[in-house]
C-alpha cells in the first residue's frame, strides 16, 4: 500500500511539472530563420557574435524646409534614431515655459529621411549625442530660404577622428537641383552644448 501511495505522488508531481518543463525547453529554442527587426545589417562591418561594438556608417539625411518655415525662430533638438537599416535624426521643437525648463511633444515634430550613405562611421570610441539647432540659426536659415521651396540636406561631419559628430545643413532650392555647397548652418552636438540662444 505504501508503494502505491508513493507511486501516486510521483505521478501527480510529474503531471504538475511536465508543462513547466515543456515551456522551458521551448523558450530556449531559437528560430534561425527569423529576423530581428531592430538589427542594422546593411551598414555594419565586423564579425557577428564578437564582443566588439560594430562600426556603423552614417547617412546624409533630407527633410523639407516646411517644418522649419512653419516654426521660425524656434529651438530644435534632434535625437539619433537607430532604425532597421539606417540611423536618422528625429527632431523636437522646444516649447518655452518662461524661466523654467522647456518641454517637448511626446512624438517627434520632424523625422529626417536617409538618402545617401557617407564614409563617416560611429562605433568603438565614438560619441553619438543629441543635436541642437538653435533658434537664431534656425531663424537665419528660414530667412535665407525666404519663402522659396527648398529641401534641407543634413550631412554628418566630424572635425577630428573620435570627435563629436554634428551635421552641416545644405539647402537645395526646388525645382532647381543645385545644392548650396558652402553651408552657413549646422547643428551643435549636445552635450557639450547645454543652452539655447
Amino acid at each position: 500500500m505504501k508503494k502505491l501511495h508513493t507511486t501516486a505522488h510521483v505521478f501527480i508531481c510529474a503531471l504538475v511539472c511536465l508543462p513547466f518543463l515543456l515551456t522551458s525547453c521551448q523558450s530556449s529554442q531559437t528560430n534561425t530563420g527569423s529576423k530581428d527587426s531592430t538589427t542594422i545589417t546593411s551598414n555594419l562591418s565586423g564579425t557577428a557574435g564578437s564582443n566588439t561594438i560594430p562600426t556603423i556608417y552614417l547617412s546624409s539625411l533630407t527633410v523639407s524646409s516646411g517644418v522649419f518655415k512653419d516654426n521660425r525662430n524656434k529651438n530644435f533638438v534632434f535625437e539619433h534614431f537607430f532604425g532597421d537599416t539606417d540611423i536618422t535624426l528625429y527632431g523636437w521643437i522646444l516649447k518655452s515655459t518662461g524661466a523654467g525648463p522647456g518641454q517637448y511633444n511626446g512624438e517627434p515634430d520632424v523625422k529626417l529621411t536617409p538618402f545617401e550613405q557617407t564614409t563617416l562611421t560611429v562605433g568603438p570610441n565614438s560619441y553619438v549625442g543629441n543635436q541642437v539647432l538653435g533658434k537664431n540659426d534656425e531663424k537665419n536659415m528660414v530667412d535665407f530660404i525666404a519663402g522659396r521651396n527648398a529641401t534641407l540636406h543634413f550631412k554628418p561631419t566630424q572635425d577630428t577622428p573620435g570627435g563629436r559628430i554634428y551635421y552641416k545643413i545644405f539647402i537645395q532650392f526646388l525645382p532647381v537641383s543645385i545644392v548650396d555647397t558652402d553651408p552657413t548652418y549646422s547643428t551643435n552636438p549636445s552635450p557639450p552644448h547645454q543652452g539655447f540662444d
